[in-house]
């Protein structure tokens, strides 16, 4: 049978449960500032409710479908464009869908070539199996430094958490070194689960990197962190259908990174100077259903939010060509690890988009491809960014070593970070060092 009959049952039962929540929500809803925002809690309480209870009862199908990278990546690119191209606010109301969606389908083709490329290129080629470990000493060491850094930080700029606008004035070095937490936190959780380390470890070194990352007072980091996390637990699960216990892990896991997702991107709005809070955004750009569509408004905001700077930047690409060669916009941020003040690619589309020098706006993927590149640019990155998917699995899968899972997670991850940003950042490039450093062949 195609569906369990017990499942649909619950699932059912679940719905009239989802249903009356719901109900009660409505009713409860209002357009005054306390009721808006709790009705707003409650709303991603219940829709974190009904996509834990079909992740649970579904997740026997769907946990083996998304252990694939390059589905996992399909999945997230066509629901990130997607949710923007649908139009359940105003907001940049002016994008043309039509281009959109046709940008979308030379990606998704490029990656899908590339990939099988990749495929081809490794069934032909031999494998030399090698045994890897970790340098403890020089992790230590890196971690060390994140935490001064993290330290220092804090004692220079408070908690940038509760104060999002001063996050702009952080010492981009001691960003760095923050972030480099990343990679060598993911490199190391690899290697507990290929040797079964005990779970406190993991979760300790989690909780720690986590403090580290919140210091920066963004939400993306700890994000990459915490989906990075369930990326290693769905790539190193060797079993042909999950364990209870496995789904369970899988649901809880997806459902907490929407709501923390949610909650943050309230607590971002309302407690900025800069920005509306949620009942102005709301109200201004005429969500539909704020107080339930609210998990999946962040994605469309920011997708909305890209494809519109873009439509404008292109208009205006002769100002950008006055600051700097358009041509090289998507990678001016690696020009930022040169002596001297740099302009970032985000700060130079603000002024020519935004008209001010104190906004930094980012275009997304295709985007930043486009205005850079054209078509020809989105094709040519996806048909490489397949082929490079596609070799890392493949080595992960024949030698199963927390090194190449490491490599898998941190380019899919940073690969999904990169949809959302549009230019391509320093830390995509310096996050692979640690790995180099730390982690050598077993001597035999």
């Amino acid at each position: 049978m195609l569906f369990d009959t017990n499942k649909i049952g619950k699932f059912k039962f679940s719905l009239l449960i989802i249903f009356l929540m719901i109900l009660i929500n409505y009713l409860s809803f209002s357009y005054t500032s306390i009721n808006f925002l709790r009705s707003t809690y409650s709303g991603i309480i219940i829709i974190g409710i009904i996509l834990f209870m079909f992740l649970f009862i579904f997740s026997n199908g769907l946990v083996k479908s998304i252990k694939h990278p390059l589905k996992l990546y399909l999945l997230f690119y066509s629901g990130y464009y997607l949710s923007g191209i649908i139009n359940i606010s105003d907001y940049r109301g002016y994008i043309n869908e039509t281009f959109w969606f046709f940008q979308v389908i030379i990606g998704l083709v490029a990656i899908l070539i590339g990939w099988s490329i990749g495929k081809y290129k490794m069934k032909n080629n031999s494998y030399s199996r090698a045994e890897y470990d970790l340098n403890k000493p020089l992790i230590f060491i890196i971690l060390g430094a994140s935490f001064l850094c993290a330290g220092y930080v804090v004692f220079n700029q408070g908690l940038l958490f509760l104060n999002p606008d001063s996050r702009f004035s952080i010492n981009p070095i001691a960003s760095y070194m923050v972030e480099l937490s990343i990679p060598v936190t993911i490199v190391c959780l690899g290697y507990m689960l290929q040797f079964n380390r005990k779970t406190s470890h993991k979760i300790l070194l989690i909780i720690f990197t986590l403090v580290l990352l919140f210091c920066l007072g963004y939400r993306n980091q700890p994000m990459i962190l915490l989906a990075s996390v369930l990326l290693l637990l769905l790539f190193s699960s060797n079993d042909r259908h999950p364990s209870k216990k496995m789904r369970l892990i899988i649901s809880t896991s997806f459902t907490v990174l929407l709501v923390i997702f949610s909650i943050l991107f309230l607590m971002r709005n309302e407690s900025s100077d800069s920005l509306f809070n949620w009942e102005k955004l709301a109200s201004n750009y005429n969500v539909a259903s704020p107080q339930l569509t609210i998990p999946i408004i962040p994605f469309h905001f920011q997708s909305r939010e890209g494809m519109g700077v873009t439509e404008i930047a292109l208009e205006r690409s002769e100002k950008i060509e006055e600051l700097t060669p358009i041509n090289r916009l998507f990678i001016l941020d690696l020009y930022t690890l040169l002596p001297g003040e740099q302009d970032t690619a985000g700060s130079i589309v603000g002024l020519v988009v935004n008209l001010s020098s104190n906004v930094s706006l980012t275009p997304s993927i295709l985007g930043g491809l486009y205005i850079s590149y054209g078509p020809i640019g989105i094709f040519i990155f996806y048909l490489i960014v397949g082929m490079i998917l596609s070799i890392l699995w493949k080595n992960y899968k024949r030698s199963n070593s927390f090194f190449h899972l490491a490599l898998v997670t941190l380019f899919l991850i940073y690969l999904i970070e990169l949809t959302n940003r549009g230019f391509f950042k320093p830390m995509y490039i310096i996050s692979i060092i640690p790995l180099l450093i730390i982690v050598k062949k077993r001597e035999k």
